[in-house]
């Protein structure tokens, strides 16, 4: 019943089972190789998403108190107007005054409210410089955290 070819198939078999399992092996190195570069990807895609979730954020900030100084701004531009009509004021009162005979206690008075509304305007008004050099920075800024988050990378 043997026959002489038998061990010929038998090796036959053999060698294409090696052949096989050498595929199997190879695809499945593949496939992990693969799944390794495709993780890889994954991760650089979420880092990527955090940088930009980041640099959104101190967009943000700059742009919150960009805003902020411009309501500073809108307050000294009040705090302005109001000096203006305090000097109308004062100008009247001094006219008053002068035809009322009560003019140095009233130049006293005036005086000092005149001068705090300017002491008040002029510190108010160091305050706009600072929303200049912002503004002037805000895309330097933007770089610089820019360069230090990819670098964090």
């Amino acid at each position: 019943m043997n026959s002489p070819s038998a061990p010929n198939e038998d090796k036959n078999s053999q060698a294409l089972a090696a052949q096989l399992l050498d595929k199997i092996n190879c695809s499945s190195h593949q496939h992990y190789l693969l799944r390794k570069q495709l993780t890889k990807q994954k991760i650089e895609n979420i880092e990527n998403e955090i940088l930009a979730v980041q640099l959104q954020n101190h967009n943000h900030t700059l742009e919150a108190q960009i805003l902020t100084q411009n309501l500073m701004c809108q307050d000294k531009y009040l705090v302005y107007q109001e000096l203006c009509q305090s000097e109308v004021k004062l100008l009247q009162q001094f006219a008053d005054a002068e035809t009322g005979c009560v003019v140095e206690d009233m130049i006293h008075t005036m005086s000092r409210s005149y001068n705090a509304k300017c002491k008040e305007y002029q510190d108010s008004s160091d305050d706009s410089a600072k929303l200049l050099v912002m503004l002037q920075d805000r895309q330097t800024i933007l770089n610089q955290e820019e360069d230090r988050l990819c670098k964090e990378l």
